[in-house]
């Protein structure tokens, strides 16, 4: 399956001369590399740390990757958590 390249509209804005352009992100990737600290993550009682993450797709933003225990009723149940926060239109700040 080909891969979709188009920039969703969402991230697009019109301009005086009609053309669109892309949006850019509220934080250069350079000032979020250098500033950026792990975020603290709360997840039913179970406290996680999010890495600061460069993601594959070229945005930016935290990462959890990893195992934790929730309670339902009686049973602690084993569960795999995967998050992503990905900062606004960060893809589209150039490399």
């Amino acid at each position: 399956m080909a891969k979709n390249t188009k920039t969703p509209a969402s991230e697009l804005v019109e301009n005086p001369g009609g053309d669109k352009e892309k949006k850019q992100p509220p934080i250069s990737r350079t000032a979020f590399l250098k500033a950026a600290k792990a975020l603290e993550v709360n997840l039913a009682g179970f406290p996680m740390g999010a890495d600061v993450k460069e993601f594959s797709t070229g945005s930016y933003g935290w990462n959890i990757n990893q195992k934790a225990s929730i309670k339902v009723g009686d049973v602690s149940v084993p569960v795999q958590v995967g998050l992503n926060v990905t900062v606004v239109n960060s893809k589209n700040d150039p490399k």
